[in-house]
């Protein structure tokens, strides 16, 4: 359904873009008989399927983001800056507040509830 599917800033996802995903290996290779990831416009980081990176590796890689030096930082190039920000307020860390003894920068989950209808108020009689 057009509009039905939004980023995690609640904005339409625009579908002349590309977006980077995540998925279970057997996902990607289509053994859950969803075979989209198959299409060959669908491009991956590598040719063979079975050796993309676990979705484990991946969640590993994006926290490990925070470990970065305020250093590093400041060396970022600019894509990769605005990405660690954008991450940094989804999450609502500050780079100055950081834990002590690993030099992480701290963050912390907002409660907003499991689920979010983004469709029209749904009407039933219990």
């Amino acid at each position: 359904m057009p509009g039905s599917l939004v980023t995690t800033n609640n904005e339409a996802i625009d579908m002349d873009r590309y977006y980077t995903l995540s998925a279970k290996n057997f996902m990607a290779q289509g053994k859950d008989g969803y075979r989209a990831f198959l299409d060959p416009s669908v491009q991956t980081l590598q040719e063979n399927r079975e050796n993309l990176p676990s979705l484990q590796d991946l969640v590993k890689t994006w926290f490990k983001s925070f470990q970065k030096t305020d250093a590093e930082i400041e060396k970022l190039p600019p894509k990769a800056l605005k990405i660690l920000q954008d991450r940094m307020q989804c999450l609502h860390a500050s780079q100055s507040d950081r834990d002590e003894d690993t030099g992480f920068i701290k963050f912390s989950s907002k409660v907003e509830g499991r689920i979010v209808n983004i469709g029209d108020k749904l009407e039933h009689n219990d």
